[in-house]
C-alpha cells in the first residue's frame, strides 16, 4: 500500500478544512543523537554501557503549517535526520600489549527520511512574537547508514580504521526499514523566523543484534526555521450576485478555482529510482538496467563483475580482480587443503590459550608443510564467540593466535613468515544464538600466502 499517497491525501483533507493558507518553510540545525539499549547481558552496566556516548548530527528539510484555528496549527514535516551513537574503550596495559591496541572506538551512523506530524499551539507574546509548543508522532524511512571502527595501534601509536555499510533486513547486524516514535518541540516565532528546541524518542526496535536486546533512537537538538510565504486567513467567497432583468432573475456565481490533482508517489524503499513494484531487490539499491538489484560481485573481491576480468576468482583491484599468479598455483592449492584440514583439529582448553594434547599432532603437520614450502607465509587468525566481553574475547583470541605462532617458531619456522591476528567475536561463521553455533565460532584459521 502506498503510504506516501495516503499521507498526501490526509494533508489535502486537512488543508481543505484549514482556517487559513498553508505555509511552507525550511528547517534545520544541529542535534545530539544516542541509542537507548536494553538487554540481559550480565556485565552490560559495568563493562560495556559506560563506553557508549552520544554523537553529533544534523537535520534539514521542509516544514509545513496548516492553520486549524487562530491558535492551533497542524505542522507536518519532511526532513533528513542523522542518528546513531559512539562507543569508546581504552584497553589496560596488559590488553594493549597482547592485542597491539591501545583503544577501540565504533561510530554508528543511521540516517532517515522522517515525517513528523505535530499539532502546534501558538501563544502571542507581542505583535510579532509568539511562544510555540508542538508534539506528535513521527515515521522514519531508512536512508543509509554505516559503522566506522577505529583502533589505536600500540606498536606504532597510529590509528587504523575500517567502515561497514549497514543494510536493512531481519538478519543479525541489519536495521529495520521503518522507525517510529514521538517528538516534542518548544520555541519562539519572530515573524518569519522560528527558533526551537526539540526531543525525539523512538518507540520501535530499529536493529537486530547477535543477542537479545532492544535499540531505540533518542535525539535532542535545536532548529532554525524560516517561512517562505505568509500565512493569511482564507478569503471569504462573496455570495452570489442577483441581477434582475425585467421578469428574469439571473444568478451569477463567482468562479471557483479548480483543485490540482494529487499525484500518487510510487513506493521505493531503497531509494534507487526503481519503484518497489518493479524492483526485484526492493531493500537493496541497484541500477534500473538490473531491475533495482546491486551490481553483482560474484567473488567478493570488491570489483563488480562487469569490471572484473576474473569474476569467479578472488583477486586484488590492482590486478583487475584476478588472483596474483604464483610460480606453482596447484602446489599452493594442495598446501592450503592440507593446512585447512589440520586447522580444524587445533583446539584449546576452555577459557585458555593453552593447546590441548591432541592439537600437537596437527600443529606438527602444519610445521612440516611450512618447512617443505619455504617460500610460503602464513596468517594465523584467532576467533571467538560472544560469550565473554568484547575486549576479553579480543585479547583471548590474540593470545591463542600467538600460541600457535610460537609453537611453529619453536618447530623451526622463521618468525618473519608468520603473522598472528586476534579478531575476537567480530567474524562469526555461524549464529551465536545457539550453543552449536558458538562452538563453531571458537576457532583458529590458517591462511597460506605466497
Amino acid at each position: 500500500m502506498n503510504k506516501l499517497f495516503f499521507i498526501l491525501v490526509f494533508l489535502s483533507l486537512i488543508s481543505s478544512l484549514s482556517y487559513g493558507q498553508i505555509r511552507i518553510g525550511l528547517i534545520g540545525g544541529p542535534h545530539s543523537a544516542n541509542v537507548k539499549e536494553t538487554n540481559d547481558i550480565s556485565f552490560w552496566e559495568t563493562e560495556i554501557e559506560p563506553g557508549y556516548s552520544s554523537k553529533s548530527g544534523f537535520h534539514i528539510g521542509l516544514l509545513g503549517e496548516i492553520p486549524l484555528s487562530s491558535n492551533f496549527f497542524f505542522q507536518p514535516g519532511l526532513m533528513y535526520m542523522s542518528k546513531g551513537r559512539k562507543y569508546f574503550q581504552r584497553n589496560d596495559d596488559l590488553t594493549a600489549i597482547l592485542t597491539d591496541t591501545i583503544s577501540n572506538s565504533v561510530t554508528t551512523s543511521v540516517n532517515y527520511i522522517e515525517l513528523p506530524l505535530n499539532l502546534a499551539y501558538k501563544l502571542p507574546l507581542g505583535k510579532k512574537v509568539k511562544f510555540v509548543l508542538s508534539a506528535g508522532p513521527y515515521v522514519g524511512f531508512f536512508f543509509n547508514g554505516k559503522e566506522k571502527y577505529e583502533t589505536r595501534v600500540y606498536s606504532t601509536n597510529n590509528f587504523r580504521t575500517r567502515e561497514k555499510t549497514l543494510e536493512t533486513g531481519p538478519d543479525e547486524g541489519k536495521v529495520n526499514t521503518l522507525d517510529a516514535g514521538i517528538n516534542g518541540r518548544a520555541g519562539f516565532e519572530l515573524g518569519s523566523l522560528m527558533i526551537s528546541g526539540f526531543i525525539t524518542q523512538g518507540l520501535t526496535n530499529y536493529y537486530t543484534a547477535a543477542y537479545d536486546g532492544t535499540f531505540k533512537h533518542q535525539v535532542k537538538g535545536v532548529s532554525l526555521s524560516f517561512w517562505l510565504n505568509r500565512g493569511e486567513k482564507k478569503k471569504v467567497v462573496p455570495p452570489p450576485v442577483i441581477e434582475t432583468k425585467r421578469d428574469t432573475i439571473v444568478i451569477v456565481k463567482p468562479a471557483e478555482p479548480k483543485p490540482e490533482p494529487v499525484k500518487p508517489v510510487a513506493p521505493d524503499r531503497d531509494k534507487d529510482g526503481v519503484p518497489d513494484a518493479d524492483d526485484e531487490c526492493p531493500d537493496l539499491k541497484g541500477p534500473v538496467e538490473l531491475k533495482g538489484c546491486p551490481i553483482p560481485d560474484t567473488d567478493g573481491d570488491g570489483l563488480n563483475d562487469k569490471d572484473d576480468q576474473c569474476p569467479g576468482d578472488y583477486g586484488p583491484v590492482s590486478n583487475s580482480g584476478c588472483p596474483l599468479i604464483t610460480a606453482e598455483p596447484p602446489v599452493q592449492q594442495e598446501v592450503e587443503k592440507k593446512v585447512n584440514l589440520a586447522a580444524r583439529s587445533i583446539l584449546f582448553k576452555p577459557d585458555s590459550d593453552e593447546l590441548t594434547e591432541t592439537s600437537k599432532t596437527p600443529m606438527n603437520e602444519v610445521a612440516t608443510i611450512l618447512t617443505e614450502n619455504p617460500t610460503f607465509k602464513m596468517v594465523i587468525e584467532g576467533h571467538s564467540d560472544i560469550s565473554g566481553g568484547r575486549f576479553t574475547n579480543k585479547a583471548l583470541s590474540q593470545k591463542r593466535a600467538e600460541t600457535v605462532k610460537e609453537y611453529l617458531i619453536q618447530s623451526g619456522i622463521e618468525a618473519s613468515r608468520l603473522t598472528a591476528i586476534g579478531y575476537g567475536s567480530e567474524r562469526p561463521i555461524f549464529s551465536n544464538k545457539t550453543a552449536q553455533g558458538r562452538a563453531k565460532n571458537r576457532r583458529v584459521e590458517l591462511k597460506i600466502v605466497p
